[in-house]
């Protein structure tokens, strides 16, 4: 059986490949400071700022394919502190490279549509042939871990995907759903559905446009990808773009959630949801993109599928909860 590791499997994307993963592959899933709990797959620890960590467990665990989601994704942290963000997001990128290059294992790794300024106009999308030119220091450091991915090993695959949605997996059973440390290490969209569950209002602007993502998407791509040998960039993203208000309000749609409760908000007040110091929302509102949408032809065309878009997305996400609910 061929063996794929998963760093970040704790998080949403990595959580979902190991979730789909184990149905066909030995999986090897691995956190940092939480070890994913996902049925039938190994599970461990790892930082991946360490070379001979890195080395020793990847080799350990002799991987045929190598799925790199961990990054350090806090945009206010990145910010505050943009060295750890390159230790983790470049060197750690270049340390799993590394490895997966004596290993001669396919390394994909999962990028963000934010490493582009966003200035197109909202009629039109990012293509794999436009000139990545990121804002931000998360979207900097991602780039240069695309960059890094490219230069330390020759079999690789880079994924760029947007505003991720959908249930973590690696949410340890004994948890419930809704208590406050699931909500935590679940998706954005989870966030927002707590919010509206306890009827407090949410603000979202209309001048951030996205691709939404259902991670479970995400997932089944990579394990296309693994299957047919894929190499290069690909755009991985929901087919449909919108901005975070209408998002929101879809969300509280298909949630039978109180609409009324979505209010038209500011780029500021999409920050603070995303936990950012106060202190640097200032600087933050001149660092997002503003029309970062992914166009995914290129995806589409190559594994002949569709990607899914937000509103059924939203639908599938919430089938996913109800059968973690159904579980408690």
């Amino acid at each position: 059986m061929k063996r794929i590791a998963i760093t970040g499997a704790s998080g949403l994307v990595g959580s979902n490949v190991a979730y789909k993963a184990k149905q066909k592959l030995s999986v090897l899933g691995l956190g940092f400071s939480f070890p994913p709990r996902i049925e039938n797959c190994t599970s461990g620890i790892l930082d991946i700022t360490d070379q001979n960590a890195c080395k020793n467990c990847l080799m350990d665990f002799r991987a045929d394919f190598v799925v790199h989601s961990a990054a350090y994704a806090s945009l206010g942290g990145c910010e505050k502190s943009p060295d750890l963000a390159y230790e983790v997001n470049v060197k750690g990128t270049e340390n799993v490279a590394k490895v997966c290059h004596s290993l001669r294992a396919k390394m994909i790794y999962i990028s963000t549509d934010w490493v582009f300024d966003g200035k197109k106009e909202l009629s039109e999308r990012y293509t794999e042939n436009d000139l990545p030119s990121p804002l931000n220091c998360y979207g900097k450091t991602k780039r240069e871990g695309e960059i890094a991915t490219q230069n330390n090993t020759d079999d690789w695959v880079i994924l760029r995907v947007a505003n991720v949605y959908g249930h973590n997996f690696a949410i340890p059973q004994q948890w419930s759903l809704w208590e406050e440390r699931s909500i935590q290490r679940n998706s954005w969209a989870v966030k927002v559905i707590s919010l509206l569950r306890k009827g407090k209002a949410i603000k979202q602007p209309t001048q951030i446009s996205q691709s939404p993502t259902l991670a479970s998407d995400i997932a089944e791509v990579i394990l296309e990808v693994c299957s047919r040998n894929l190499q290069g960039i690909y755009h991985v993203a929901g087919r449909e773009n919108t901005n975070r208000y209408e998002f929101v309000k879809e969300i509280a749609r298909v949630f039978d959630l109180e609409e009324d409760l979505v209010l038209l908000g500011t780029p500021e007040d999409l920050l603070l949801s995303f936990a950012v110091d106060h202190s640097i929302v200032p600087q933050l509102i001149n660092e997002l993109p503003r029309n970062a949408s992914l166009d995914v032809s290129k995806i589409e065309k190559t594994l002949d599928r569709k990607m899914t878009g937000y509103e059924e997305g939203l639908k599938i996400m919430k089938a996913q909860l109800r059968g973690r609910e159904k579980r408690e």
